[in-house]
């Protein structure tokens, strides 16, 4: 489930819809016995300097017949660069994660964007904005939040190598003891023409996490792809 929006973007530039939908099924059998599936769903829609995309997913695994990650997330964006490299962004987002016992969390928001590229292939995004976060979480706990939330990524697209890093700051407008962030970077490296090793480290930390769950998350992920 996707907590980096930077990472999912579409980037082409030809007008037009695009559609990607993925289902994936994995199993393992023996000592343990698990079972996991996932279902993402993406669609954009460019037209001259705006994008807007829609993201569904969502993912449920069981181990010996326990289920142990229940999680759905979307996610609405609209972006118009109507100033060559300066723009604006609307955004909507839902969440839900059964063991982190959240409920419903409800991202809307509103912010600037400012895309900053070079002949080597470098960019750089920086964005600012405001949004609102509305959580349910377990037991029926409520909680409406003002933040602001800003962002600075980094690419860069070789011959051999891609490098990708991001970092968000979510912190509460009326409390300056909550706030979240954010952060993932990753390597992805051409091996030979058709295989590819990717590395990635994504952080996420919250000062004010639902009672019961930690204030931090680490994942770190080696994926190597073979493409045909």
């Amino acid at each position: 489930i996707p907590s980096n929006i930077e990472n999912i973007r579409n980037n082409k530039k030809e007008s037009g819809f695009y559609n990607d939908t993925s289902l994936s099924a994995e199993f393992q059998r023996g000592n343990v016995k698990t079972s996991s599936f996932q279902l993402v769903n993406r669609l954009d829609y460019h037209h001259n300097n705006s994008h807007t995309f829609l993201q569904l997913s969502g993912q449920i695994a069981e181990q010996n017949k326990e289920i142990f990650k229940n999680e759905a997330f979307s996610h609405l964006r609209f972006t118009d660069m109507f100033y060559g490299n300066i723009g604006y962004e609307l955004f909507t987002q839902a969440q839900y994660n059964e063991f982190k016992n959240l409920k419903l969390r409800q991202l809307n928001g509103v912010g600037g964007r400012f895309e900053l590229r070079n002949h080597k292939g470098n960019r750089l995004t920086v964005g600012l904005g405001v949004m609102t976060d509305y959580e349910i979480v377990e037991p029926n706990q409520t909680d409406f939040t003002l933040r602001s939330t800003s962002y600075i990524a980094y690419n860069n697209t070789g011959k051999l190598i891609e490098t990708n890093a991001v970092a968000y700051f979510q912190p509460s407008i009326q409390d300056t003891n909550d706030y979240r962030i954010l952060t993932e970077a990753s390597i992805s490296s051409k091996l030979t023409n058709k295989l590819r090793l990717e590395v990635s480290i994504n952080f996420n930390y919250d000062t004010l996490p639902p009672e019961g769950i930690l204030k931090n998350d680490l994942i770190i992920k080696n994926v190597l792809k073979y493409i045909w």
